[in-house]
């Protein structure tokens, strides 16, 4: 495959390891796993967390695992895999900048 070819494939996400599918967010309406269980035992944090949560209709534990699935997401928008192992090979800012730096005249 040329630069090209994967240049195209890449911006169209249509790349053998590129991630399709996004995190559940609030949005999806994905609830939290009954297995997720987080312990807070500094009180002054979890009083913070669980206002935070409150202030967004959320419990604690939904509260921090659409945070969590926030970060995550966001790496994931970055990530590039090898289609054959899964294992992240790149990321997405280095190809972006490549591309620029090809691409100016």
């Amino acid at each position: 495959m040329t630069v090209e070819q994967f240049l195209t494939r890449w911006s169209q996400n249509r790349l053998p390891g590129q991630l399709e599918r996004p995190s559940p967010d609030v949005e999806s309406g994905v609830e939290p796993p009954a297995e997720f269980k987080i312990r807070c035992t500094d009180s002054k944090l979890r009083a913070k967390i669980q206002r935070a949560a409150g202030a967004c209709g959320e419990t604690f534990e939904s509260f921090i695992f659409y945070a969590v699935m926030d970060s995550v997401r966001c790496s994931e928008d970055d990530m590039i895999l090898s289609p054959t192992t899964g294992r992240v090979i790149g990321d997405e800012a280095d190809l972006w900048d490549f591309g620029e730096s090809v691409t100016k005249p």
